[in-house]
Formats: structure tokens, C-alpha cells, sequence
């Protein structure tokens, strides 16, 4: 049969486009050496991309059923810790009973088999042999094959087919194609691992950090035993310390991935339980099934495995870190490992933690009074750019942004545009109602410019006296010009009675716009100058309007 060909259940061969029957390979018709280099050449490809482990293995048994003509292929990988191999990637054109994650015990089914030997298994009638477990209907034939590395098996590659194949003639290209990706299995695994012992690492100091820079004891302990329950799924992560004045464990910490059927003991007898017997032998106590440990104590009825490992300082005890879960496969030995070393490092951490809190205490005067020192600043800080009577920026703050934005404004090559206003005939209103009514008309009209212009980037101030000074970043004249308009309209809307002005009998403003697109060779100055000249023609023109400079 020619590749990428399917045989139908029905036995009956398929038609071509051209009418040509499509036939079941023979070992007669095996692939000729250029086709079998493309399709080699293919996998290198693959492992080549530099992809994750799983993506890669995946993508070569899409490969070697699309390109290799089988019904299914599939790679397991062995863990002889817990004494199985688990599918790590799978492919098919048929239905069929496994999936990724699919486990079994070494030993067991033709890859079992293979996993615990180390030898292939080449079956041309899957019927013969006594060990083979169908995962489909009608498979006849099987390929299973060890993948090495180093002398070691890294994984082990399944192949499986419904027809009638010259199974013994296909045996060294796939050998081949074992040997072609053992080394990028090896080497992704490698990364995998190191990746995983940097995430690791990353942990650790994650909790490190957060135990020195702890004021309080307890949060810390909460803190860790959350991040440990979310990094390895646990159903219960929890501190107990050993109480100085009496012969028992208190709970410090708890952090449970769901609600807890009853409230947790606040205190344990340092002499009970797997708990108490870590804290006796002064070393780790894994318990895979607590149901057969004699000294379990029974608190919540999920558990089915428990690690507890003893907390030490200097030789004296400090307490127990105790982890708990419904399932065991959790407690992996690298697991283990890296919960001792944790605990090894917290028990100088809780002690660090206690000479903290002592000096914290100690400092707390000195911090109460820096506290003061810096809202003193942030005040001085806000009264010497804030103007008091308006609640606006002040002329200090408005030079300031002024000088910022003239130069952001030449990085970006974008205009600016300053707004001058000033209330007309203001000194009349002042001499004829008082300065306290002359501030509330100031406050009053800042309280209207502020609130025409809204941009997050734009800044109002009052300039001096009854002046006032809007900086409008990356803004044109036509935009600057529309927003003077509208403010000038919202002031003589608020319609202030003044009955001195010779222009209108309410408050108004007369108003200068100046734009510019900054550059080098000018100062900011020379802008605030021509928005005052405009003010100026404003003022000179009947008031109450709007001029753009020239």
C-alpha cells in the first residue's frame, strides 16, 4: 500500500482519483531508500524545532501515522520509582482505549513488557502473543520498540496495525527512527529537569525572601504553607511548634486546598501520631497508606498519605512541618528532598523571623517617627507646588512640567500648546465686593478651568493673581483653541454678577492660545510669551473672547 493509505473495515481496497486500486503493503512493496531518508528526515526535522518534550513526541507519532502508515502509534515513558510506564503521547486514525497519561505496571501488556526488558517485540499476529493487551478492535500487528540513550532506555516507541504487514522488513527503519530521537528525548528530559530544579530553586528563595522580609511570624507560616499547597496540589499543608511550657504541638499554620470537614486540632501531643513520632526520631516519616501506620491519627477522612519532617534549629526542636494528601504518587522522593531541604532552611528563617520581630519592636519609635518625617515632606512637597486658594498647581509647578514637557515634546517632534486666561476687569470686582468675595470668584473660576480640561496629561494652574495657565501636551492649535472656547464659555455660564465689567455684567475671561512644536534652539519661555501677547490682543479687542498667537 502506498503511504498516507487507510485500508477500510470492509477489507475491499480504496480508488484512486485515477482509478487505481490502492493496495495493503507487502514486504514485497517495501519503501525504496529515498523515501525512507524523506521520511527520517522528517523526524530529524522535528526533533530539531527545539520544541517541549510532549509537543515533540506528538508531533513524531502524528508523523509516523500519517507519514509511516500506521493505525496508532504511541511513546511511554518509565517510572520505575513507582514501578510503571505512562503514555506520554499518542496518535490514531482508529478509536482507541488509551490516551495520554495512560498507566500500567512494568511487566505488564507487550510495552510493559518491553519497558521492563529492554527488548523490542516485533509481533506480526498480535493474537500469538500471551502478553498482548488490545487497546483496539482487529489489531493484528505490533511493533514495540526500547528507545536508548547512553546505554539506558529513555522511553519506548508502540506501533500497532489492523492489516497484514511486512512487520520484520519495517523493523530497521524503525530502529532507526528509535536511534534518531533517543538523544532529543535524553536531552529534552535533561532541560526538563533542569527546568524543574530552577523552579525549584525560584521556590525556595521565593520563601526565603518572604520570611526575612516578614515583620510578623505567623502570616509567614501561612504564606508558605499556600504556596506549597498550590505548587504540589496537597490537600492539607500545615506548621505545628512545639509549645515551650507543656508537651504539646500548636498549630500555627494552615492552608487546605478545600473546606475542611471539621475545624483543625489547635494542639497535638508531641508523643502522637506520625507527627509526634518525626518530631521523636528527629527525621522525615512518609506514611504512603497513614490506613496501615499504627501511629496515624485520624483528622480528615481524604488523607491516604502523610509526610511529616521535624523543624531544628542549633540542635533544639522547633516543631513540625506536616503535609497531607489523598494521593501518595505526590510523595515522590525528588518531593521529599526538596520539602527537607526546605524545612532545613526554615528553621533559620522562623528563627531570623524571631530576631526580627525584636528589633522591630525595639525600632518602633525611630520608624513612628520617619513616618511623620515623610508625610511632613509630602506635605511640604504638596504646599510648594499647590496653590492654597485655588487648589490648582502653582506658577512653581507649572515652569517645572513646563520645562518636562518642552523636552518630551522635542524627543517626539508633537506640539504644545499653552492657555493663558485672565479675569476680566478683576480689580474692579475686588474693590468693589472685597478681597474675600475676589477669592471666591478665584477659587470659583479655578474650579471651572480645572474641570474643562480633563486629559490625564493636561495641567492648570494659576499663574499669578487672577491669572491662569493651562499646559496642553501633544495638543494642536485647533484643539488648544476649541478647549480655550469652551472655557471661556463655562466661566461666563457659571454667571458670577459683576456689575463693574464693561463687558458682559458676569465674570469673564479673556484668553491667549499659543502652539509651537519645540525644538532645540528655543527656550520654553518664548512660548508662555506669545500666549501672553494673544492674552494681550484678547484684552485689547473688547475681552471676553479668544486670540491665537501668531
Amino acid at each position: 500500500m502506498k503511504r498516507n493509505q487507510v485500508e477500510p473495515a470492509g477489507g475491499e481496497p480504496l480508488r484512486g482519483a485515477q482509478g487505481s486500486d490502492r493496495r495493503p503493503r507487502t514486504p514485497q512493496a517495501a519503501e525504496s531508500t529515498l523515501d525512507a531518508l524523506e521520511r527520517l528526515n522528517a523526524v530529524a526535522r522535528v526533533t530539531t524545532e527545539g520544541l517541549e518534550l510532549v509537543p515533540m513526541l506528538q508531533r513524531i507519532t502524528d508523523l509516523l501515522v500519517e507519514q509511516f502508515d500506521w493505525d496508532h502509534a504511541g511513546f511511554a515513558r518509565i517510572d520505575r520509582e513507582r514501578g510503571v510506564f505512562v503514555a506520554e503521547a499518542i496518535s490514531a486514525r482508529i478509536p482507541i482505549d488509551v490516551a495520554a497519561g495512560y498507566v500500567r505496571p512494568l511487566g505488564s501488556g507487550v510495552v510493559g513488557e518491553v519497558a521492563l526488558t529492554g527488548h523490542p517485540v516485533v509481533l506480526s499476529d498480535t493474537r500469538r502473543h500471551p502478553a498482548y493487551v488490545a487497546v483496539a478492535p482487529d489489531i493484528r500487528c505490533e511493533i514495540c520498540l526500547p528507545i536508548f540513550h547512553g546505554g539506558e532506555v529513555v522511553a519506548i516507541l508502540n506501533l500497532e496495525d489492523r492489516r497484514t504487514r511486512g512487520v520484520e522488513s519495517e523493523l530497521p527503519l524503525l530502529e532507526a527512527v528509535a536511534r534518531q530521537i533517543g538523544g532529543a528525548i535524553a536531552a529534552a528530559r535533561l532541560h526538563e529537569e533542569v527546568t524543574r530544579r530552577a523552579e525549584q530553586l525560584e521556590l525556595l528563595a521565593e520563601l526565603s525572601r518572604v520570611a526575612l522580609e516578614a515583620e510578623e511570624l505567623e502570616p509567614v507560616l501561612e504564606t508558605i504553607a499556600a504556596r506549597l499547597r498550590d505548587r504540589f496540589d496537597l490537600l492539607v499543608t500545615s506548621f505545628y511548634f512545639v509549645d515551650p511550657n507543656r508537651p504539646r504541638l500548636e498549630l500555627k499554620a494552615l492552608a487546605a486546598r478545600d473546606p475542611l470537614p471539621a475545624e483543625p486540632l489547635r494542639h497535638l501531643s508531641a508523643s502522637r501520631g506520625i507527627v509526634g513520632r518525626a518530631l521523636h526520631l528527629q527525621r522525615a516519616q512518609l506514611a504512603l497508606d497513614v490506613r496501615s501506620d499504627p501511629d496515624y491519627v485520624p483528622l480528615f477522612p481524604q488523607v491516604t498519605a502523610e509526610l511529616a519532617i521535624p523543624i531544628h534549629f542549633r540542635g533544639r526542636a522547633l516543631g513540625v512541618f506536616n503535609f497531607e494528601n489523598d494521593r501518595p504518587q505526590v510523595f515522590t522522593q525528588e518531593t521529599v528532598s526538596l520539602l527537607q531541604t526546605l524545612s532545613d532552611q526554615l528553621a533559620g528563617l522562623v528563627h531570623l523571623a524571631a530576631v526580627n520581630r525584636r528589633l522591630q519592636e525595639t525600632s518602633e519609635d525611630l520608624e513612628q517617627t520617619n513616618r511623620r518625617l515623610q508625610e511632613l515632606n509630602r506635605t511640604l512637597e504638596e504646599l510648594s507646588i499647590v496653590d492654597s486658594l485655588s487648589g490648582l498647581a502653582n506658577r512653581r509647578q507649572f515652569d517645572r512640567t513646563l520645562d518636562l514637557e518642552w523636552r518630551r515634546a522635542i524627543r517626539a517632534e508633537s506640539p504644545l500648546s499653552i492657555v493663558l486666561f485672565d479675569i476680566d476687569f478683576f480689580k474692579r470686582y475686588n474693590d468693589s465686593y472685597g478681597h474675600l468675595r475676589g477669592d471666591a470668584v478665584l477659587a470659583e473660576v479655578a474650579q471651572t478651568l480645572g474641570a474643562a480640561c480633563t486629559r490625564a496629561g493636561d495641567l492648570v494652574c494659576r499663574y499669578g493673581g487672577e491669572e491662569f495657565a493651562a499646559l496642553l501636551p501633544n495638543t494642536t492649535a485647533e484643539a488648544a483653541l476649541e478647549l480655550a472656547e469652551q472655557a471661556r464659555a463655562r466661566v461666563e455660564a457659571r454667571g458670577i454678577a459683576h456689575p463693574g465689567s464693561d463687558c458682559a455684567r458676569v465674570v469673564t475671561v479673556s484668553v491667549g492660545v499659543a502652539t509651537t512644536v519645540p525644538d532645540a534652539w528655543r527656550l520654553p519661555p518664548s512660548l508662555v510669551e506669545r500666549a501672553d501677547r494673544a492674552l494681550y490682543a484678547a484684552k485689547a479687542g473688547g475681552r471676553n473672547s479668544v486670540r491665537l498667537a501668531g
